[in-house]
């Protein structure tokens, strides 16, 4: 069963063509420039002429600054988006909630050596086809030194043959 969740039909609409089917709206929100539509696999908005998205898999991490009235969050390869929300219903609890069920395991890790703490985790994509990937990162300003990096490449290693996921 798809849902529009109330989301104006011109633009439920128009994100049929983006997604390949009838979305499935679990939340949206005014952008003041157009939209943000939380979907079961991803985030989507307007931006000028066009739609633009992002997987909720690819999410390190983000949340809602009810002061700025800003949506923000940092993808995996460290690139950063704010999206400012105008009436943000209730975007941010999902935006949330669809980040923390990609996350399968999360391990802190302080390597010797290492200024910083390294999150080893295992993410799943949401929707109809399933993945999961092992990955790690390092807490902001933090470096790795290759003998941390070692450590932390072995624990992974570790982690993903004892977990077998």
């Amino acid at each position: 069963m798809f849902r529009r969740g109330g989301l104006p039909p011109e633009v439920y609409t128009s994100l049929g063509p983006l997604i390949g089917g009838k979305p499935n709206v679990l939340a949206w929100a005014s952008t003041g420039i157009g939209y943000a539509v939380a979907l079961d696999d991803r985030l989507v908005w307007t931006s000028p002429g066009d739609w633009d998205q992002v997987a909720w898999h690819e999410i390190q991490h983000g949340g809602w600054n009810p002061d700025d009235n800003e949506l923000h969050w940092t993808k995996l390869d460290g690139t950063e988006q704010r999206l400012h929300l105008t009436d943000a219903g209730s975007l941010p609890g999902v935006f949330r909630e669809r980040v923390e069920a990609t996350i399968l395991f999360r391990r802190a890790l302080q390597p010797a050596g290492a200024t910083r703490q390294v999150t080893i985790t295992a993410r799943r994509t949401l929707g109809a086809e399933t993945t999961i990937t092992w990955g790690w990162s390092v807490a902001s300003g933090g470096r790795l030194t290759p003998t941390a990096l070692e450590e932390v490449e072995r624990e992974l290693i570790r982690l993903a043959t004892e977990y077998d996921v």
